[in-house]
């Protein structure tokens, strides 16, 4: 095989490469936090709290949240819990004032938070959403008794998700997911500290690729010092 015919694999599979990489490329919801905690989370406050987005991709490959373990402004009391909340994350689509349909994901278990200002990321694998429609991402307390836990919700300026801010009536996730809109409750437009990343497609560079351009450098750098040894000789 010449030296021009392994440049010119090799250009080849990077270009491939290339080009699946830049069928990943996401577009990103980023609402950082810049005030708060101002809402109560768990125990004494809302057992859920949520954020409503407009999804910016077809598929969906995570969401965050900022909490913070000074108790709520609104009780008075800003120190830091000494007990760790235990939630978890849920995903569902959303009318405007109530989930529709089942749930589209869940997490495990998380603990915290540990500090005023900590982000809680839940990631998974390319979830099919449809670009244009509206979801919520919420967090469900799980550990209101017999541990009074609690969190402050930090809140964002920045409305670029489509949504706002929510929380719910209760712990329940079957009344959460089919009581309607009586049981989610608006927080006045206000926004959370939230983030979601989108993918434009769900496929990943196949392996095959990564093997040719791996074979190819290969072949480049052995074509290259059997050249250097001709030309010495």
């Amino acid at each position: 095989m010449s030296f021009s015919r392994i440049a010119r694999g090799l250009k080849a599979a990077l270009a491939a490469t290339t080009l699946a990489s830049a069928s990943l490329s996401a577009q990103s919801i980023s609402q950082a936090p810049n005030a708060g905690p101002l809402y109560g989370f768990g125990a004494g406050s809302a057992a859920t709290i949520g954020q409503s987005f407009v999804a910016g991709g077809p598929f969906l490959t995570g969401f965050s949240f900022w909490l913070s373990n000074e108790a709520s402004l609104g009780t008075g009391d800003n120190t830091p819990n000494a007990d760790q909340l235990t939630f978890q994350a849920y995903l569902a689509e959303w009318d405007g004032t109530a989930v529709v349909g089942p749930l589209l994901f869940g997490s495990g278990l998380s603990n915290g938070p540990v500090s005023p200002s900590q982000k809680f990321t839940f990631a998974m694998a390319p979830l099919a959403v449809t670009s244009g429609t509206q979801y919520i991402a919420f967090l469900v307390a799980s550990n209101l008794s017999p541990i009074d836990a609690s969190a402050g919700v930090l809140l964002s300026g920045a409305d670029v998700s489509g949504g706002q801010g929510f929380f719910g009536m209760s712990g329940d996730i079957n009344a959460l997911v089919n009581g309607g809109a009586a049981e989610w409750q608006d927080l006045g437009g206000l926004q959370l500290g939230f983030a979601a990343t989108f993918s434009q497609s769900a496929t990943v560079p196949e392996p095959s690729t990564g093997a040719l351009l791996g074979g190819a450098v290969v072949l480049l750098v052995a074509a290259a010092r059997r050249r250097r040894a001709v030309t010495r000789a």
